[in-house]
């Protein structure tokens, strides 16, 4: 399952035909319908159809519209192989079914498509960590005509070229489609987003990544020269060979947290004209260990809004050190410089931030304060009860408790916090409204 910008309606793009042996009495051609989520797969030989995955449950129509497009009806589909039950890879194929196509499925899947729930998924990057509740939606239960345990061929329903071949990895059950030389690969890889659709990169899903690659690996190992994958591709075997081979044995430990917010302020002094409305963006990147463990930490503060006229802040964090739990909470402490503010926007500071978020239940804590001095632009009339040009306090909560996916920690949900900022002796008395996020390995 993959966040892709994919049309919400079915695309045809030709990227066959299949390399069927020379035996074969009619040649085997190849679609690929793009749905919401994920591809589903066209292949047809005379008046004969198999589908490679049943798409999300939205995709019923899409689906139905897309194969007669195509001048495929739906009794002309034989068998449906589901690479693994995910829901956007099985959400059609109860539906399917009832059509009279057989459903073919990896035997180590069948409880899951009979309860019709995605197991917890098992992140492989931060990304997939925050974005896994997103990709937990129900699809209809099914029970398999075929449950999968060793490879076989669908010579049943008229396509003895079609081998279906267990791979496991991205889920117990996962399996693989061979037509000659080419190869239907569900989630076992995936083609990227940012560096273009034919090139090989990790899914961000993987129940076990290791078994992942080695079902990768064997699949590669029968001469396959091309993979259809789940997303994006296609992906020309050569090159996935290469990536496989240079992929690291752990994705490393790391963490993230985010903070969007609109923040209103009033002076302790003056009135309802001298108020301060904002709005915020918070990033703290973490590369270390946790566990607990020391890691480096950085990150970037951006605000922008209305202060006796329209202001900014922009302040970079380059440095910083960090303390982490394996359960996520976190201390650090950071150091960089900034600009703008009450003073000028072309007045510049240095800052430097102590911070700590501790999960509890259902719900995130989070406390940080910070110095800053100023280093050009116009003076403060004084100092910040003695000790800095700047003092700035916050403290919150998230409402969201944080959940595991694999070894990832991720949650969000919406925070409400309390600020207190000394700019130089005037002061500010703060409420933020806004949506935090934190994700970690």
């Amino acid at each position: 399952m993959l966040l892709a910008a994919a049309a919400c309606t079915p695309q045809f793009q030709r990227v066959g035909p299949g390399a069927a042996p020379a035996a074969a009495p009619l040649p085997i051609t190849i679609d690929r319908i793009v749905l919401q989520w994920s591809n589903v797969y066209l292949l047809r030989k005379g008046d004969a159809a198999v589908l490679v995955d049943a798409g999300s449950p939205s995709d019923e129509d899409d689906l139905a519209a897309a194969l007669a497009a195509r001048g495929v009806a739906l009794a002309q589909v034989k068998a449906v192989v589901v690479t693994h039950a995910h829901a956007d890879h099985a959400g059609c194929a109860r539906w399917l079914q009832t059509q009279g196509a057989a459903i073919v499925l990896g035997a180590g899947d069948v409880q899951v498509a009979a309860r019709g729930a995605n197991d917890p998924l098992h992140a492989t990057n931060l990304l997939g960590a925050l974005l896994a509740p997103v990709f937990m939606f129900p699809f209809e239960a099914f029970t398999p005509d075929v449950a999968v345990d060793h490879e076989i061929d669908l010579a049943d329903r008229g396509f003895p070229e079609l081998h279906v071949v267990p791979a496991p990895g991205h889920t117990p059950g996962s399996i693989a489609v061979v037509l000659g030389t080419e190869a239907f690969s569900g989630d076992l890889v995936k083609g990227g987003l940012v560096v273009g659709p034919g090139t090989p990169s990790e899914h961000i899903y993987q129940t076990d990544r290791l078994a992942d690659h080695r079902s990768l690996a064997a699949l590669l190992g029968r001469g396959v020269t091309r993979l259809y994958p789940g997303h994006s591709g296609p992906l020309d075997a050569a090159e996935t060979r290469a990536w496989l081979a240079g992929a690291a044995d752990d994705t490393g430990d790391n963490a993230v947290s985010g903070q969007l917010d609109i923040r209103g302020e009033l002076p302790r002094t003056g009135g309802p004209s001298d108020s301060a409305r904002t709005a915020g963006l918070r990033v703290r990147f973490v590369a270390g260990r946790a566990g607990p463990g020391i890691g480096y930490a950085l990150g970037v503060d951006l605000r922008a809004g209305y202060l006796h006229g329209g202001i900014y802040e922009a302040d970079a964090h380059p440095l910083g050190l960090t303390l982490r739990s394996a359960g996520g909470a976190a201390v650090m402490v950071t150091g960089g410089i900034g600009a703008g503010g009450i003073r000028s926007n072309t007045a510049s500071h240095a800052v430097v931030e102590l911070a700590g978020e501790l999960p509890a239940g259902p719900l995130r804590m989070f406390a940080r304060g910070s110095l800053g001095w100023a280093l050009g632009g116009p003076a403060y009339p004084t100092d910040a009860h003695g000790v800095a040009d700047e003092l700035t306090a916050l403290l919150g909560v998230r409402f969201g408790r944080d959940h595991a996916w694999g070894d990832y920690l991720a949650g969000h949900g919406p925070y409400l916090a309390l600020s207190y900022r000394d700019l130089g002796g005037a002061e500010l008395f703060g409420l933020s409204l806004g949506f935090d996020a934190f994700a970690g390995k």
